[in-house]
């Protein structure tokens, strides 16, 4: 049983509020919703600038090893694939295993980036070591000829 179960079973005031909330909410799409949504505004001279279809994967391994592409990774990409019909999908890697069982599955839908490990910094530019990035991290990858500052 969750914390959340146990302090608040269910029927208990806090979910009636919750409900509450939800039930109160305005499910109707914004003009902005509605602007992404609308794909022949896509062809229009608005002022608003669009964002672009792109996924960006990022995949490291530790020093001296190749990157490793598990299910879970390759799932995230199918779905980029199948369900965002993303008009490009790149993997930012280095050293990438080839002759991993998923690589062929995905290999016509993906391109591929590949990362210099020397010019990849952590935050305060020192390179990276420990690469267990649990969320958005704020890891930049410096074009060529512009060096960290």
């Amino acid at each position: 049983m969750s914390s959340y179960s146990t302090l608040h079973p269910p029927g208990s005031p806090s979910d009636w509020k919750i409900e509450a909330r939800i039930q109160r909410w305005n499910w109707k799409s914004t003009p902005e919703e509605r602007f992404c949504r609308n794909s022949q505004t896509l062809h229009s001279s608005s002022s608003k600038e669009l964002i672009p279809n792109v996924v960006h994967f990022v995949l490291l391994a530790e020093e001296g090893q190749q990157a490793e592409l598990d299910y879970a990774r390759f799932l995230a990409i199918k779905a980029a694939i199948i369900r965002m019909d993303a008009r490009e999908i790149k993997l930012h890697t280095y050293g990438l295993n080839n002759a991993n069982q998923w690589w062929p599955k995905l290999k016509n839908h993906v391109t591929l980036v590949t990362l210099n490990r020397n010019k990849i910094y952590a935050p305060y530019n020192h390179p990276i070591s420990h690469l267990d990035l649990p969320g958005p991290s704020p890891i930049r990858h410096d074009p060529p000829g512009h060096p960290p500052p």
